[in-house]
Order: structure tokens, then C-alpha cells, then sequence
């Protein structure tokens, strides 16, 4: 039989185990409704014919052609060797499992006896499956379900006898039981010695799959199978019949596929797959898709997918999936043998180092990945809240780390150990009083009523002050990490608790003045980003933290760090140039030290594509973005909310580029990738569908504007319901829509609505007048309302001076729409001169905002024809359709306005 016949065989019983799922008449149906090779649908109609004979597969059929019977009495009391068989326990499209007993002696000795479709298909067949079972028989482990005999009907069907097992597949008692990741890595680990054992005995199995290995009450697992296994004998051309076995598509190695001869590495492969099937619940490869090219995704991302997995459970599960598991895992399942573990003992080695916290070898052994897992070990693994407070304890880490590095230098031996001492009575601090916080908040309570993490970091904090009285330096160290907890769940109490660090550190301004600074960063930092109020204080701080650290500790990390603090502080303010200046100090500092991790790179190459980006330096920042994201994939995965953040950004500044495909493709990307990883809306989510409003709004597609406007809206209603501001911020970017589209009473009605909310409204509040000045103008213009023009006028011009140095594209249109509404008025002059005003701002505009400049030209066309000067207001309008033409925005609406105004 050669490889073609192989295949189409394959093929043939795995159509025939689903039209056995089906009704006796509707199986004939359903099989010519498929679309099927003729060779291989005629082997599924003689298998299914075998099937429907009822006078038993034994006495009735070629073994080739055999298909065992459903009926469970078709073998009933049949005699095959010493067993005699009773019920059906099993049955697949390649054999039925019978309950039998032994009739010699040991008389009564159970079995599971399995009777194979497929027999001696090739000379010499029979006695080599015979010769083969022999020495499987041989094979003893504890993991490995025993193969009693094996012997071949005399119809030439063979069949097996095994140990029977009374226990579930391993997958089914995994979700029943609810186990925890490290005890689903402990089963497969049983499976991994088996294998490792069968290996040694130059036993292939080429089979694993959950069906294949079975749990018993006790928590052991066995697997199945080995007396349909490959012998690893490659002086032996010869293949019998369990060669030609059907695999299982979802879990056979690639090169199974095409026929390779039996190796190790289909092992591995397998012990692979079966790994994912009992971490996501999902096989690695969707279920009937053969091919070896079908993308396998990393378990976590598996799992972040899968809407059947509850979000709290999903949210835990992939952040303990992502990382080494995930490495661990697919190095298992690569495509290439060779690409995979070289053993399966190197396979159980990587998960063994895995459950000890160590490195796995998967990955490459990096200082910081190193230091990362030698935290890790040292961690007590109680709670969430614990493992939390401890991860983010980072100096703690590095401060270990370091010191056991620098024990091993000689020349440093004494200071290394010193230091080593001291971080390590703080980690054991820690360590104990996390225990006792959990022992005394959550004394005998079940699962369910432990204590959250927010409670246990509360009540961590109340005790601080009390358990570290003498020990400042731990105190601190605890303190800031729980600080940047609250500050990473947006909690505002992150700001008292930096004030508490920075009052802990005031006794040591003088003898460690680099702490002190750090802290004070740390506290303005906070102040800036949780109170525009607070800006001033926020801005003291920063100065005389950065002072101390220029004198002190120039060029540290720490003054990198301070740096980059404080681009918040500019962001706030909405001065992007001395937010561009600082990312560039901070990114001076870091850029050339081999030392400086991936992550912190990643933060300062991130800050400068953000500050050349607010300064409007969109082209600029594009090679920074681009950068970053490489990094941010690399360090946090390539589903996380970083990397997708700068695909936001990098959208957004080719939004003002003018590269609109590309911008919405980012912007679509970015909004998957929220979709995945939050389960409720977040502030990134709104800013996604903010950009993508803008996007429609910039190419004059209004419509699809106020569809992108309905999902913010949407999204903001889950998350903030309450939130006045923001809604009237809403009702302002809708209404603005609504006036391009001439939806005029609505338009008003919104800004009406809206208006007396802004007025009110800090911080960036004053582009938002701007802009609601310049919607509610424009609108009383087109619909001829006198009444309060000059005062909307007014606030429009002086908010327009107001914002002058800030927002270009909003003081330019505010200039422009009164010079609209004076074209409006009969008063050319007027309109020509605050048009002038527009035209003067336009050189600073990006070539996103196009469409904007070329409705002013219009207008401006439109005054000087007014005023006589048709040349002029012919290159004007030439212009603006140049204008156009660049930026591929020919079907604007302001394109149509121009052509008739051209007429």
C-alpha cells in the first residue's frame, strides 16, 4: 500500500466515525452530500456497508474492509485468545473495546480487549504485529497502562488485551475537578516519565491524545495505547499494519501527515498538544483541518479568545499562560521536528523548571529574565494580592539579584554579601508579614469568601506603619510597590501613599539623596496625573527632584526615570515641547548602557515617539512608534495593552499624516486587540473610537463618524454612566458631525445641551469652548440667527488667541468661521481679513487636516470673487483642490463645493 492508499484510508475512517455519530438512514445521505475524492468516498461507502452486516466483523469481512459493528452484542461472548468478551465499553472508527474476562488462567482476570479494524495488510504483516506485541508487553511503568497479550482473529483481524482502567480522560477530569494550572502541568509531567521510559525501550506511541490517557481516583494518570505503537527499528523496511492506524488530526505532528517514518519528535509533539488541550481547553489544531500549515495560536492568546471561559478565570488564566508557558508549549509544537525539544525528557525538564520558578530553557537566558524568575522563586504564592505586591517589589528583585551577581566578584565579595544580607532580611520581611496579613484576614475561610485584593492591600497598608516601625527602608520598599498598584488600577489613593513614601524618606535626604529624589518624582508623578489642580505642586516637585539628581547622580537611571516622570506633567499642561525635551533626556541617558532592560526601553523609546507626536512631529515620531512596539511586543507579548496603546498613537499620527488607510487599519487593529484583553470597557477602548471618529470626520465621511461616535457613547455608558463632562464633550464631537451633514436642529439642540457644561470644564477644557464656539457660530451663521452672534463670535476669537500656541487646527477653524459668517453677512472684507488670519496658521497643519484648509480657501475664493478679484479667487481654488488631490480626498464634500464654485 503506498502512500496515496495510506492517506485516502485515513481519510476514509475518519468520515465514517462522523456519519456514525448519525441515525442508521440518514448515514447513506449524509455521505453522498459530502464532497469527497472518489477513491476515498468508495472506501467510506465499503466501510460503511461492513458496518451495516450484522453477522459479526470477525467471521464476515476481509480485515481491510472491516468496520466494527456499533451493536453492542456484536462480539458479545466471542472467545479471542484467553479472553472471552463481554459488554462494549468503547468504540472508534479503528476499533471497539470490550470488558472481557480471562477463561485461563489467572482465571477471572479482567481486560480491556481491543479489537482493531485494520489487520496484516502486507507479507510477513501478522507475525511482525505479533513479534512487536511481544516486546510492548515488556514495557513496565507506573504511567503506563499494561498490555497483557495480543493476538490476530483468524479473519486476520488483530486485537489487544490491556489492563482495564477504571478512570476519565484526562481533559474531562481536569475541568471537572477545576485544577489549577500547576496541577494540569503535574499530570502531564506523569504522562512525560511514561513516554520517556517507552522511549528508552525504543517504543514510539505517535498516538497521544486526552482519550489516550486516562486519570484513576486516585490522581494518576496512565496512558493507553502502547500495543499500537511503533517500535523504533529503522533496520526494518517492513510496516505492518499499525503503521497504517488512523492518527488524529488535531493532535498528530505535522510530518505524521505526510507519511515520515516514526520518530521521538512525534512524541513530543504530542505530549505538546495534549499540554495545550488540558491548559486551553482547545486542541492546538482546530478539528478537521489536516493540513500542516494551520496556525497554531499560543496558549494564551488561545484562551483570551475563547468566549466559553468566564472573564475573571480567562483574565487569570492567560496572564499565567503568557510567558514561559507559552514558550514552553510551542517550542513542543513547532512545525519542524528539529525545531522542537530534542526528548521529552528535555520537554519535562522545561515544565519541571516552570513549576520551580526557575528559567526555562525555551527562552533565552538574558540577566533580566534570569533575575525575573529568581524573584519569582522566592515569592509566597497565597494570594493574588501577594503574588502582586511581591512582583511589583522590583527593587527587592534586582537589589537580590544584583547582590548574588556581584558575590562572585572577587574584588566585591564583602559588599556584595553585606547587601545581599540586608535585601534578603527585607524579602523575609515581606514574605512573613504577607503570610501573617493573609493568615489574620482570611482565618479557615473557604475559597470563595477569601479576602479581594483590594482588601488585603488596604489592610496592608493600616499595618505598615505598626509591623516596620523600626525598619524604615522595608517599609518603604512595601510601600512604594503597593503605591504603584493603586496607581496601575487607576485608584487615587496611590497619591497618599507617596506622600506616606516621601515622608519615610525625608530622614535620609542627606545620606541617600538619590532615594529622596526618586520618591519626590514618584509623588509628583501622581499629583499630575490624578488632579489637573494639583500641577503646580506637581511641577515643584519635579524641579527640585530633577535639581537634586542633576547634581547628585547625572546620567543615572534615575534621573532618566525623573525625566520621564515628568512628561506626564507636560502632557497635562499640553506643552509638547518640553514634553519632547525630557522623553529625549530620559532616552540620552538610557539609549547607549547595555545594562538598561528591554522594558525600560521600551518606556523611554515609547515617550519620545509620544513627545515628538504632541509636538507635532508626526513624521517623526512614526520611526519611534515603530521601534517601541517592536519592544513592547517582545517584553509583554504581542496581545497586551502597551504594544496595542502605540498602535493607537502611531494610527493616530498618521491620521495626521494624511495616510487614512493605513491610520484606520492601526485603528481597527488596536480595537481587536482591547476587545481581547479587557472584559469591560476601558479608557484606551474610547480613545480607539475617538481616533476612528476623527479618521471618518478628517476624510468627510460624517456618517461613519457618528457610527464610531454611537460605540464611544456606547462604551462610555458601560464604564462611566455618570460622567457629565464627558458626555458633554460627546454631544459636542456629535453635534459637530450633525452641522457637516446639515442636521442643523439636532446639531443645536446637542450644543445647547452641552455648552454649559464646558464652560466649566478644567484643564484641556478650553479647546472644547473653542470648538463648541466654533460649531455653535458656524451654525447660527448657516441658519441666519442674529440673536447672540457677537457674543458667540467674541468667545470665539478670544478663546481662538487663547489657544493660538496649543491647537492650531481649533484656532485656524475659529478664525475661518468668522470670516465665514461675515461672507454670510454681505461683508466680504470682513470675512477676507479673519481668513487671512486662518491661512496664517495653515502652514502648521498637518496634511490630515487638508479637507480643513481647502473649505477655508473656498471661503476665501469666495470673498475675493465677492470683491472682484477673480484671478485671485481662481488660484485660491486651484489650490485648494490641489490640496485635495494630494491627499486623496477627492470625494470630500469641500471637493464637489469647489467644483461647483469653479463653474
Amino acid at each position: 500500500m503506498d502512500a496515496r492508499q495510506r492517506v485516502a484510508w485515513r481519510e476514509a475512517d475518519r468520515i465514517l466515525d462522523g456519519l456514525l455519530d448519525l441515525p442508521p438512514e440518514r448515514r447513506a445521505a449524509a455521505l453522498a452530500a459530502t464532497t469527497l475524492d472518489a477513491d476515498v468516498r468508495a472506501l467510506a461507502q465499503r466501510l460503511l456497508a461492513a458496518h451495516d452486516c450484522r453477522s459479526g466483523p470477525l467471521e464476515a469481512a476481509p480485515a481491510l474492509e472491516l468496520a466494527l459493528a456499533d451493536a453492542g452484542d456484536a462480539l458479545k461472548d466471542r472467545r479471542l485468545g484467553r479472553w472471552r468478551l463481554l459488554e462494549q465499553i468503547g468504540r472508534g472508527g479503528m476499533a471497539v473495546v470490550h470488558r472481557a474476562v480471562s477463561a485461563e488462567a489467572p482465571v477471572g482476570q479482567q481486560a480491556a480487549v481491543k479489537v482493531l479494524t485494520l489487520g496484516a495488510l502486507a507479507g510477513g504483516g501478522r507475525e511482525r504485529f505479533l513479534r512487536e506485541q511481544q516486546l510492548l508487553s515488556r514495557l513496565r511503568h507506573p504511567g503506563i497502562v499494561p498490555l497483557y497479550d495480543a493476538g490476530v482473529a483468524e479473519d486476520g483481524t488483530p486485537w489487544l488485551a490491556m489492563a482495564l482502567i477504571d478512570g476519565k480522560r484526562i481533559d474531562t477530569w481536569c475541568e471537572q475537578r477545576r485544577l489549577e494550572i500547576e496541577q494540569r502541568v503535574d499530570l502531564a509531567l506523569h504522562v512525560a516519565d511514561a513516554l520517556a521510559h517507552a522511549h528508552r525501550s525504543l517504543v514510539i506511541h505517535r498516538d497521544i491524545k486526552p482519550s489516550n490517557v486516562l486519570v484513576d481516583d486516585d490522581g494518576h494518570a496512565q496512558l493507553l495505547d502502547f500495543g499500537i505503537a511503533r517500535l523504533d527499528d529503522e533496520q526494518e523496511a517492513e510496516r505492518t499494519a499499525t503503521a497504517l492506524r488512523a492518527l488524529t488530526p488535531e493532535y498528530a505532528a505535522p510530518e505524521q501527515f505526510l507519511g515520515a517514518p516514526p520518530s521521538t519528535a512525534m512524541d513530543v509533539y504530542g505530549l505538546g498538544a495534549l499540554l495545550y488541550r488540558i491548559l486551553t481547553g482547545q486542541s492546538p489544531r482546530p478539528q478537521g483541518l489536516h493540513g500542516i500549515d494551520t496556525q497554531t495560536l499560543p496558549p494564551s492568546r488561545a484562551v483570551q479568545r475563547d468566549p466559553e471561559w468566564p472573564s475573571p478565570t480567562r483574565r487569570l488564566w492567560v496572564r499565567r499562560l503568557r510567558g514561559d508557558l507559552d514558550t514552553v508549549v510551542m517550542k513542543a509544537l513547532a512545525r519542524q521536528p528539529e525545531q522542537r525539544y530534542a526528548s521529552v525528557e528535555a520537554l519535562a525538564e522545561d515544565l519541571r523548571r516552570w513549576r520551580g520558578r526557575h528559567p526555562v530553557r525555551a527562552r533565552p537566558q538574558s540577566r533580566r529574565y534570569r533575575a525575573g524568575r529568581f524573584a519569582a522563586r522566592h515569592r509566597l504564592g497565597v494570594t493574588a494580592a501577594a503574588l502582586l505586591a511581591l512582583t511589583l517589589a522590583a527593587g527587592i528583585a534586582g537589589t537580590l539579584w544584583q547582590a548574588h551577581q556581584a558575590r562572585q566578584q572577587a574584588a566585591l565579595a564583602q559588599a556584595a554579601q553585606q547587601r545581599t544580607a540586608q535585601a534578603l532580611a527585607r524579602s523575609n520581611a515581606i514574605r512573613d508579614f504577607l503570610f501573617e496579613l493573609f493568615r489574620t484576614t482570611a482565618p479557615g475561610k473557604p475559597r470563595e469568601q477569601l479576602p479581594t485584593t483590594a482588601e488585603l492591600l488596604t489592610a496592608a497598608v493600616e499595618q505598615l506603619p505598626e509591623r516596620f516601625r523600626n525598619d524604615p527602608e522595608t517599609e518603604a520598599e512595601f510601600l512604594a510597590a503597593i503605591a504603584e498598584v493603586y496607581y496601575q488600577r487607576d485608584l487615587p489613593e496611590h497619591v497618599e501613599l507617596r506622600r506616606r513614601l516621601l515622608q519615610l524618606r525625608t530622614p535620609q535626604r542627606l545620606r541617600q539623596p538619590a532615594a529622596y529624589a526618586t520618591a519626590q518624582a514618584d509623588l509628583a508623578h501622581s499629583l499630575a496625573s490624578a488632579d489637573a489642580s494639583d500641577q503646580e505642586e506637581s511641577q515643584r516637585l519635579f524641579a527640585e527632584a530633577i535639581a537634586q539628581l542633576e547634581r547628585s547622580a547625572p546620567d543615572s537611571t534615575e534621573l532618566a526615570h525623573a525625566y520621564r516622570q515628568r512628561t506626564t506633567l507636560h502632557m497635562h499642561r499640553g506643552d509638547g515641547a518640553a514634553r519632547l525635551g525630557d522623553s529625549e533626556r530620559a532616552w540620552d541617558i538610557l539609549a547607549g548602557r547595555d545594562e538598561v532592560s528591554e522594558r525600560e526601553r521600551f518606556f523611554a523609546v515609547a515617550a519620545v515617539a509620544a513627545g515628538h507626536h504632541q509636538a507635532g512631529g508626526y513624521a517623526k515620531s512614526l520611526g519611534f512608534y515603530d521601534q517601541a512596539i517592536d519592544l513592547g511586543r517582545r517584553v509583554f507579548g504581542r496581545e497586551h495593552v502597551h504594544p496595542a496603546t502605540l498602535t493607537l498613537n502611531r494610527s493616530g499620527a498618521l491620521s495626521h499624516l494624511g495616510r487614512f488607510a493605513e491610520a484606520e487599519a492601526g485603528l481597527l487593529a488596536s480595537l481587536a486587540d482591547y476587545e481581547r484583553i479587557f472584559d469591560k470597557p476601558r479608557g484606551y477602548m474610547l480613545a480607539a473610537w475617538r481616533e476612528l471618529e476623527l479618521l471618518h470626520y478628517r476624510q468627510g465621511r460624517y456618517e461613519q463618524a457618528l457610527q464610531a461616535r454611537d460605540q464611544w457613547d456606547r462604551l462610555l455608558h458601560e464604564a462611566e454612566p455618570d460622567n457629565r463632562e464627558e458626555q458633554a464633550k460627546s454631544r459636542l464631537w456629535r453635534a459637530r458631525n450633525l452641522v457637516r451633514l446639515g442636521r442643523v436642529a439636532e446639531a443645536e439642540a446637542l450644543l445647547r445641551a452641552a455648552t454649559p457644561v464646558l464652560q466649566v470644564d478644567g484643564g484641556s477644557g478650553a479647546r472644547n469652548r473653542l470648538m463648541a464656539a466654533s460649531s455653535s457660530l458656524r451654525l447660527a451663521c448657516d441658519r441666519a440667527l442674529p440673536t447672540g452672534l457677537p457674543e458667540i463670535r467674541e468667545q470665539a476669537l478670544a478663546l481662538a488667541r487663547e489657544m493660538n500656541g496649543q491647537d492650531l487646527v481649533h484656532a485656524a477653524e475659529a478664525h475661518a468661521v468668522v470670516g465665514y459668517c461675515a461672507l454670510r453677512d454681505g461683508d466680504p472684507r470682513q470675512a477676507l481679513l479673519h481668513l487671512q488670519r486662518a491661512a496664517a496658521l495653515h502652514a502648521a497643519l498637518p496634511q490630515g487636516d487638508a479637507a480643513e484648509v481647502a473649505e477655508h480657501l473656498l471661503w476665501r475664493g469666495q470673498a475675493l470673487t465677492a470683491l472682484g478679484d477673480a484671478g485671485q479667487a481662481r488660484a485660491t481654488w486651484d489650490q485648494a483642490q490641489h490640496l485635495l488631490q494630494s491627499a486623496d480626498l477627492q470625494a470630500h464634500p469641500v471637493s464637489a463645493q469647489l467644483r461647483r464654485a469653479m463653474r
